[in-house]
């Protein structure tokens, strides 16, 4: 199954604890990538979701900054990100986006192959997802 998401990628960030001991509080880029991403996958829930050993090939296509020059621009397009953010924390934000709508839990994933990747333009995530 190929899933594509066109919203620009984010790592998952760690729950936040209050002076008062509450720890429901996420980064407010994360908490809006959550919501889009909510509103992305309806429709496209598998009924019953896939409950066997999962395999992903997943592409985070990381929007080149603004900020950097035309030149670099053109340098870096189309080649791997490097310096942005673990790869490891684009993979949880989108395997919890997940959850309960395309497989049971991210913990079903056994093999993956991700990449992250600069594209100039609107970000994208672009999932292959196969059961073993």
């Amino acid at each position: 199954m190929k899933l594509i998401f066109d919203i620009d990628p984010v790592p998952a960030s760690r729950p936040r604890v209050t002076r008062w001991g509450n720890t429901d509080y996420y980064e407010k880029t994360y908490e809006a990538f959550r919501t889009e991403m909510g509103k992305l996958l309806r429709g496209r829930r598998l009924n019953p979701p896939m409950s066997a050993p999962i395999k992903t090939d997943i592409t985070f296509w990381i929007p080149i900054p603004k900020s950097y020059s035309k030149k670099k621009r053109t340098e870096i397009k189309g080649t791997h990100c490097v310096g942005i953010s673990y790869i490891d924390n684009f993979e949880k934000a989108l395997y919890d986006s997940l959850n309960d709508v395309i497989w049971d839990d991210d913990k079903q994933v056994v093999e993956h192959r991700t990449r992250k990747m600069w594209i100039d333009g609107q970000g994208k995530i672009e999932a292959i997802i196969e059961t073993l």
